[in-house]
């Protein structure tokens, strides 16, 4: 098991060192935003919508590697998907977190999964992904 966390803890390492799509994106974007008040890891995603597409997503701020390299692995992870697809993949991802069970992910989320066992890091590893969760509220529900 052993080599196994390794590999996981070079994923993360490498997201939080070399972060996928840091920055801020033109307007017009969408923003979402997360603070982790325990620790005071703040986070900015901005992302934009065609139609009911998230054509890209980029992320700022500042956080502990846990936080850096999940909302990294979050704009890789739901680029080029419908509202709708990265809302299941969102639940899939903060179920099996909150839940300790296992779930079909992309292996960079797998490796997220290790800081399980470290109930205080859950807030680090989840708050991009419940921010943006809460500023697609409303997008991708079909009209009555």
């Amino acid at each position: 098991m052993q080599p196994l966390n390794n590999l996981y803890r070079e994923v993360i390492l490498d997201h939080n060192r070399n972060p996928r799509n840091f920055g801020e994106l033109p307007p017009p974007c969408e923003h979402a935003q997360a603070h982790n008040a325990l620790c005071g890891d703040k986070l900015e995603l901005t992302y934009r919508l065609t139609g009911e597409q998230l054509e890209k997503l980029m992320f700022t701020g500042n956080g502990c590697a846990l936080s850096q390299a999940s909302a990294s692995m979050l704009t890789e992870q739901l680029a080029g998907l419908s509202v709708a697809e990265a809302k299941e993949l969102m639940e899939r991802f903060e179920q099996a977190f909150s839940q300790d069970q296992e779930a079909e992910l992309p292996e960079d989320l797998a490796a997220l999964l290790n800081a399980r066992q470290f109930p205080s890091r859950t807030d680090c590893v989840l708050m991009s992904w419940r921010a943006l969760g809460e500023a697609l509220q409303g997008h991708g529900q079909k009209a009555d």
